[in-house]
């Protein structure tokens, strides 16, 4: 699959625009309007996997740098949601003693196709 088929579907180019989409896909596998294959999925990014039309290796910029290629000039990443990120945040009490609470979020990976990339 060429690059220009993968982007025949409309890709997200935000965290929120990729939050949407994933509740869309969620949704829609609910209401059972998605094909068999999606069924089959254990998390989100494999569902978004399958909505881009991706059957190969998927790595980020570094990654592929680090493994002898480049990015084709013009390619644009795909969006997937990265692992649990743990932040912090303090709180202040009445007492002026801080407190520290932990927190997960999810970022956004930017990820690349093996046929967005050549070898040096």
């Amino acid at each position: 699959m060429s690059n220009a088929t993968a982007t025949a579907v409309s890709l997200p180019t935000s965290k929120k625009e990729l939050a949407e989409l994933s509740q869309d896909l969620k949704l829609a596998l609910d209401m059972g309007r998605l094909p068999e294959a999606f069924y089959f999925c254990t998390n989100t990014n494999e569902m978004l996997k399958l909505y881009y039309g991706l059957n190969t290796e998927l790595k980020t910029f570094k990654q592929w740098k680090e493994a002898g290629y480049k990015v084709k000039k013009g390619s644009k990443a795909f969006k997937f949601w990265s692992k649990p990120i743990t932040g912090k945040e303090k709180a202040k009490s009445e007492e002026t003693e801080t407190a520290e609470s932990k927190y997960q979020f999810f970022g956004v990976c930017n990820l690349f196709s093996a046929e967005q990339v050549e070898k040096f």
